[in-house]
């Protein structure tokens, strides 16, 4: 994650740690390290940032042996295209995939599904379990909407057997087919 030029650890969205002051030389690292993929995101609160976030791409990508995915203000096909440009081989989509989820299929169709990433960010509102404790109901917020995403846990109460799935419950709760 870059915050204003630097690589930074979020904590629950409300504070970020400083891990690094050089992104080109934090992904050295992750390369000496052999990682499968790198994901840089932009969550600078300042629009302005896209520039520098762009020329930070541009360096990593030459020193990058991996996909790389890239996000953080991404709200048009243009800025698509100028990560793209600069090096992204994904770009990873948020806000703008709930705001108009056609978006989603407008990117896959010019550059294919596998550079499309969806990210949610989302709050836990509410669990709780049935009488036995095999249901267990989270209530969460994602991008302001407000959902029920039911889970249940098989006897071992360790890994969920079965879950609904995101792109039904908003297509039952909001009443749209979200594609992508």
């Amino acid at each position: 994650i870059l915050a204003d030029g630097q690589v930074v650890q979020s904590i629950q969205f409300k504070h970020t740690n400083i891990i690094h002051s050089d992104p080109v030389e934090a992904v050295n690292m992750f390369n000496d390290w052999a990682v499968d993929e790198i994901v840089l995101l932009n969550v600078s609160r300042d629009k302005g940032t896209k520039k520098e976030f762009l020329s930070i791409i541009k360096k990593i990508s030459i020193y990058n042996f991996v996909p790389l995915s890239v996000g953080g203000w991404i709200e048009n096909i243009d800025d698509v295209k100028e990560f793209i440009h600069n090096g992204a081989d994904k770009v990873v989509l948020n806000t703008q995939a709930f705001k108009n989820p056609l978006f989603i299929s407008e990117v896959a169709k010019l550059y294919g599904s596998q550079c499309v990433v969806v990210s949610i960010d989302y709050k836990i509102i509410e669990i709780t379990k049935d009488q036995s404790g095999n249901l267990i109901i989270l209530d969460i917020k994602i991008n302001k909407i407000d959902l029920v995403l039911v889970v249940i846990y098989g006897p071992n109460k360790d890994e969920p057997i079965f879950y609904e799935d995101l792109k039904n419950i908003l297509k039952e709760k909001e009443g749209i087919d979200y594609e992508g």
